[in-house]
């Protein structure tokens, strides 16, 4: 038996995008492959098309020339973070939650979690799988309601059954983050299965898809590749309570000196034709408009990165969901655009980074005029697009100080006004308080993040200030958040193989 059949690997064919501290966010291994672009280190193709595949991660470092220390560590612990045991089985725990104060209330809400991954490889396919169970301990359970990115963004480990997994009682609960198949192409690669998927340049804020809802269950997703140009597309089912929901997209990226461009079209239907979208190649605007009615929703947009010198890169994204330009026509615009910038090194402070972002997304944007729920782009209740929704203006000042390319601190500003429009307010609708809307108005937050991987434990921990304003919550919050991932125990295989040499039993962060 070949060592290329059976393999179980420490860490995703994808990298994941997310971050454990707040699920907004890009991970720290991305921030710093958006820094060594900027510099001119690595080849910046690609980048604004996540989860970036594994090849493709390797290739980029391989070719990277750095240019300073603090380059060749950032290269150092980003082929770390690729890097596996042959013929392993990792279980890691992770610690993660967070105190918190609001006004007279107290609250907490404390998860632990044990991860398992495993993978399967032969040749130029792989399997991968990633589920967890954990445990949740909270008081006021009532507090907070369902939709509150802000307040409480950690809605991945939410049990949306009323029934726990044994028994009555919720001793603890399942999910499944990431289940796929993967397959290598001499041009690019396909997956089939449930990931979740994030285009644009943002950090912080993305307004066609975040990667902020529940996976989605890919039935293809094709991405082909070379030197100039980047191109993605996708048909998938959404893991929602609603029938038949399905969600397609189309990516174009396109690479030249110093500047990226990508061009996005997807389609959010509930049609009982299930390839109506699945052409890869078709475009979603023509089908529609051959379709026997309008209940699909449509959206496009385009994005631009702007690389000035080896400081500094501009960016803006821009989603089409009816611009309308003339007067005479009845309904409102509906867009979302987004512009922002990622300095390297700014005011002369080495080993730093600050990125600005401004999202503006306008009223009645994502809900199709005739939705009845079933086409807006969510999943289970939290959107795929921009995390706030619309009728919503958004500002947020991130400053990273590094110590080393695993440990800084972050400071963050964010200020955030929401309208009183929820997923679901088609300009048609008949829907009058959506059961989504949030409960604030405006809102203010202030926080400071340490981060670093101390001997093997990654950890996560941050203080923030908020300040709420609205007809229904109105005070101040302050919080304590945490997220730790303690030394994994990582097993290997290689004893149970007779043929293989050098078994051994490791313990690995």
């Amino acid at each position: 038996m070949s060592f290329s059949i059976l393999l179980f690997a420490t860490f995703a064919f994808f990298v994941d995008f997310q971050s454990g501290y707040d699920p907004r966010d890009l991970s720290l291994e991305y921030l710093l492959m958006e820094r060594l672009a900027i510099r001119g280190v690595l080849d910046r193709n690609g980048l604004s098309t996540r989860p970036i595949p594994e090849r493709s991660w390797n290739e980029k470092l391989r070719l990277a020339v750095p240019r300073t220390e603090f380059d060749s560590a950032a290269l150092r612990a980003l082929s770390k973070a690729t890097d596996f045991e042959e013929f392993a089985l990792k279980m890691p725990i992770r610690l993660h939650g967070y105190l918190a104060v609001r006004d007279t209330v107290h609250r907490h809400e404390i998860y632990s979690h044990l991860y398992g991954t495993a993978m399967l490889r032969l040749r130029t396919v792989s399997l991968f799988h990633k589920s967890a169970i954990f445990n949740r301990r909270m008081s006021n359970w009532h507090d907070l309601p369902f939709y509150d990115p802000l307040v409480d963004p950690d809605f991945r480990l939410v049990c949306f059954e009323d029934k726990p997994v044994v028994g009555e009682r919720e001793t603890f609960e399942v999910r499944t983050d990431r289940a796929y198949i993967h397959i290598e192409l001499p041009f690019g690669d396909l997956e089939v299965g449930r990931d979740e998927p994030r285009f644009g340049p943002g950090f912080r804020s993305a307004v066609a898809f975040s990667g902020y809802s529940q996976p989605m269950e890919y039935i293809y997703n094709l991405r082909v590749r070379n030197r100039w140009l980047t191109f993605v597309t996708f048909n998938a089912f959404a893991s929602d309570t609603i029938k038949w929901k399905r969600v397609s997209a189309q990516r174009l990226e396109l690479n030249f000196w110093r500047l990226t461009v990508g061009f996005t079209e997807s389609v959010v239907y509930n049609s009982s034709d299930p390839f109506k979208y699945f052409n890869p190649l078709g475009l979603y605007y023509i089908t529609q408009r051959r379709g026997e009615s309008n209940t699909d929703n449509l959206m496009g947009g385009m994005d631009i990165s702007l690389f000035v010198g080896q400081k500094l890169k501009v960016y803006g994204e821009l989603l089409d969901d009816d611009i309308i330009i003339t007067r005479s026509h009845p309904s409102p615009s509906k867009y979302g655009l987004m512009l922002g910038f990622h300095a390297v090194d700014p005011f002369g402070l080495r080993n730093s980074d600050l990125i600005f972002e401004f999202t503006h997304v306008a009223r009645f944007t994502y809900a199709h005029v005739y939705s009845d729920y079933a086409n807006t782009p969510e999943i289970v209740g939290y959107p795929f697009v921009f995390w706030g929704g619309p009728n919503v203006d958004c500002i947020s000042l991130d400053i990273f100080k590094f110590w080393g390319p695993e440990n800084g601190i972050r400071l963050g500003f964010e200020f955030l006004r929401h309208g009183d429009d929820g997923m679901h307010s088609g300009y048609q609708s008949d829907i009058d308080i959506p059961p989504n809307r949030p409960n604030f108005d405006r809102i203010f937050t202030v926080r400071t993040v340490f981060f670093g991987d101390f001997k093997g434990v990654k950890a996560e921990l941050g203080a923030e200030i908020s300040r709420l304003t609205g007809e229904l919550r109105d005070g101040w919050r302050f919080a304590f958040r945490f997220d730790i991932v303690p030394m994994a125990p990582t097993v290997s295989f290689d004893k149970l193989l007779p043929h293989l040499q050098g078994g051994k039993v490791t313990s690995t962060p």
